[in-house]
């Protein structure tokens, strides 16, 4: 019984965490939010692939808003996001297309959308 209770909540476990790739465009002047609504955590490694620099700001559960600093070009970062916190990757440039890579892991049932 012990075996069978261990195997469903392994199963369970894994069910919850996961793995989530992308390769992201983000229009001049807007932002790619990642990890909106009603999730457990999660880590965001993103790399820079585009051609301008992108602004990294994590809000948390309570609304306040953290500058976590530039991604600049061909840089990779690792970003922790909290149980229910969302983090927004912001084109700096005005005429340019951004493009990220994100690859996450954990939590990955969360919303995204363009700001």
């Amino acid at each position: 019984m012990k075996k069978l209770i261990f195997i469903l909540l392994s199963i369970l476990a894994l069910g919850s965490c996961g793995t989530l790739n992308s390769t992201t465009y983000i229009e001049p002047s807007r932002a790619f939010v990642l990890g909106e609504g009603t999730h457990g955590p999660l880590n965001a490694k993103v790399q820079n692939v585009g051609t301008d620099a992108v602004r990294v700001t994590l809000t948390t559960s309570e609304g306040a808003k953290v500058d976590l600093g530039v991604l600049n070009v061909n840089e990779t970062k690792t970003y922790s996001i909290p149980s229910n916190c969302f983090v927004s990757f912001q084109n700096t440039s005005d005429s340019n297309t951004s493009t990220i890579r994100i690859k996450a892991k954990g939590d990955v049932n969360v919303g995204m959308r363009y700001q």
